[in-house]
């Protein structure tokens, strides 16, 4: 009888850990972008990435969400921080101290579906040790990371390029205004200047 229970209890364990739960869904799953390597491949063989935690957690609505989280190496870092320093004002409304910044992660989150036989891509961004985040565009990061590219810039300039345009865009005209209303100054002061000598003479 003690041999039946250990066997049924052999089995048990074996069908359990046979069995994977929703981040091993994710990670041996595929992208419809791609479906040549899997989700966990693409991730964790990407060189930019120093290691990988995978991590689930229910939403707020009650949604089973798979978490990766790439941490960013060194090298690649400089890339992200100089980015971020020159275009911060048009990309983030938080003004941080790069120099504060000591990790960053890059994070990818996926929905399961209701019957957890499938997923979805919900969220990829940037976390600035959690100084800052930032939200980058999906499917373009993806490709970058299929092709194994270590080229930050890119991946940046394809989410945010808009934006730092409208940007660069908006502090010309800016300047330009102020311009403006210096030359308008010094107009109205010149002519004060005549008007008064005007006064004078008569």
């Amino acid at each position: 009888m003690k041999n039946l229970s250990k066997i049924i209890l052999l089995i048990i364990v074996l069908f359990f850990s046979g069995c994977g739960g929703n981040i091993d869904l994710v990670k041996n799953g595929v992208l419809m972008l791609n479906d040549s390597i899997t989700v966990g491949n693409a991730i964790e063989k990407w060189k930019v990435c120093d290691s990988v935690k995978w991590s689930e957690f229910v939403s707020d609505n009650g949604r089973d969400i798979v978490e990766a989280n790439c941490k960013i190496k060194k090298q690649y870092q400089n890339d992200i921080i100089k980015y971020y320093s020159k275009n911060a004002r048009h990309i983030t409304k938080q003004k941080i101290d790069v120099n504060k910044i000591g990790s960053i992660f890059m994070d990818f989150q996926f929905s399961i579906s209701v019957n957890s036989s499938d997923f979805n891509l919900e969220y990829v961004g940037l976390n600035l040790d959690n100084l800052d985040s930032l939200n980058l565009d999906m499917l373009g990061t993806f490709e970058y990371i299929y092709q194994n590219s270590g080229n930050l810039n890119e991946i940046l300039n394809n989410t945010f390029e808009g934006d730092v345009f409208v940007g660069k865009m908006d502090d010309e005209l800016d300047a330009l205004d102020k311009e403006f209303e210096k030359d308008m100054k010094d107009f109205d002061r010149e002519m004060q200047e005549l008007d008064n000598m005007f006064n004078d003479l008569f």
